[in-house]
This record gives C-alpha cells, sequence and structure tokens, in this order.
C-alpha cells in the first residue's frame, strides 16, 4: 500500500500544489482533476482493491482493509460486484461493458426518451472537439448550464428574472431568445453560413444528432456553436460586440 497508494497520493499532492496559484473557475478545477488525477486514482485503488478481493471473496470482507484508506474501501466496494467469470477471463473491454450497464441513464434520457441519444454523445465525444468544448456541449445537452430559472429553484438566487431584460431565464431565453443576445445569436448563425456550415435550428443545436450531415460541417457547427455558447454565459461577454469581433472568437 504504501509503495503504491500513498506515493500515488504524493504525486497528485505536489500537482495539486503546482496548480494552486492558477486563477481557475470551480469547472476548469474538476476538469484538471478529472483530466489529470481521478483515471489514475481510481486504477492504482482498483487495483490494490482486487487484492482484497481475490483474498477475501465477492464481494469482499472490507472490514480487511485497513481504516487508514477509506478510498480503498470505497472503490473495493464499488468494484466488488463484477461477476467471477469476468475476473477469471478478465479483459478491458469486458469490465467496461458490465460497468456501462450498471450506469443509471442521465437523467436527460428519461425525460426525451425518442432521442437518438446515441448519436449525440457520439458526436459531443467527437475527438475534434476539445475536452472542454466536449464538456461544456455535455453541460449544455444535459440541462446544467446555470440561467437563472434553474438557480432560483435551487434557492442560489433571489429571482428567476433575465438581469438584461427582466423576463424570466430560461437556457433558451439566456443563448437566444433575449432581446439583448438576440442579435449576437443571428450573427453566430451568419458566420456559420459564412463558412458554408450546417445552419439547424436551436433545438438542433441543443440536441445535436445532426443526422444528414457530413462530418466536416456537423463538428464545425458544433464548434462554433458551443463557443458562442462559451461567450454569452462568461459574465466578460459583452454584448455590443461587432460581426468582426464575434467572428475572432468563435472561428
Amino acid at each position: 500500500m504504501k509503495l503504491n497508494w500513498d506515493v500515488t497520493i504524493h504525486k497528485f499532492a505536489h500537482i495539486f500544489w503546482q496548480h494552486k496559484n492558477r486563477d481557475l473557475t470551480l469547472n476548469q478545477k474538476a476538469i484538471l482533476c478529472n483530466t489529470f488525477i481521478t483515471s489514475k486514482l481510481w486504477f492504482v485503488g482498483s487495483i490494490i482493491s482486487y487484492t482484497f478481493i481475490e483474498n477475501t471473496g465477492n464481494p469482499p470482507y472490507l472490514l480487511n482493509v485497513p481504516s487508514t484508506y477509506p478510498c480503498i474501501k470505497q472503490i473495493a466496494n464499488e468494484i466488488a460486484y463484477i461477476p467471477l467469470s469476468y475476473k477469471q477471463e478478465s479483459s478491458a473491454k469486458k469490465i467496461y461493458r458490465i460497468a456501462h450497464e450498471q450506469l443509471p441513464l442521465p437523467t436527460i434520457v428519461i425525460k426525451e426518451p425518442n432521442l437518438k441519444w446515441s448519436g449525440i454523445w457520439r458526436n459531443i465525444n467527437n475527438n475534434t472537439l476539445s475536452s472542454s468544448e466536449s464538456s461544456t456541449y455535455y453541460a449544455l445537452v444535459s440541462n446544467k448550464i446555470p440561467y437563472k430559472e434553474k438557480l432560483h429553484e435551487w434557492k442560489i438566487v433571489n429571482n428567476p428574472r433575465c438581469d438584461l431584460c427582466g423576463k424570466i431565464e430560461t437556457l433558451r431565453h439566456k443563448i437566444k431568445e433575449c432581446h439583448r443576445i438576440e442579435p449576437l445569436y443571428i450573427m453566430m448563425m451568419k458566420i456559420m453560413n459564412e463558412n458554408n456550415l450546417h445552419c439547424p435550428s436551436l433545438d438542433e443545436l441543443l440536441r445535436p444528432t445532426l443526422q444528414g450531415v457530413n462530418k466536416l460541417k456537423r463538428i464545425g457547427t458544433m464548434k462554433i456553436f458551443i463557443r458562442y455558447i462559451e461567450l454569452v454565459t462568461s459574465q466578460s461577454a459583452s454584448l455590443h460586440m461587432s460581426l468582426d469581433t464575434l467572428r475572432l472568437h468563435l472561428v
């Protein structure tokens, strides 16, 4: 344990120390952790956990895990129910399949079951999108982009009204329907048209199946849209930028 888990924890503590002076948002910190830290910790923890599973059965007798390693105990508990048949002839593909089958469906998939979600997730996870772009698009599709109506429902803000126009701020209002934002949205669509890209409706952009659109146009459209979303949801966004200025942000 000391030569594996403790050493790994020490390395990541050093990584955190290196980044502590960076001016990162909460979302950026989460991306940093998910990209460089959590997957490695889970991998090391799962390898160590298998020692307890093999020695004590499946599921393991978790009291055998030292109390000084609560994370290892949690990981051992999570991976304990991989069938023995998978363990005997294990492969990454088999373990991934059973782990994937045990995951609950995302809430948005349950709410909108008639959409072709496999295509939506495939587009969002396309490797030509950056990690940040994919993460932002996933948050958008999953309805996790903050807007006043939701924040008010969660009692985070005092009222659900748009700061720009006073109407109820839904997600659609925040990114298009507010009369102060709509000119930027229109310019975004113009930029898509200038670049000979697909110019879909807002509904198609929010649920990007984009069927029948070739890959280059599909990804180009998604890139411009998600950069637009990042721009209009940032606190530093200017509502009076010109078409040329917006083009610099999006293309």
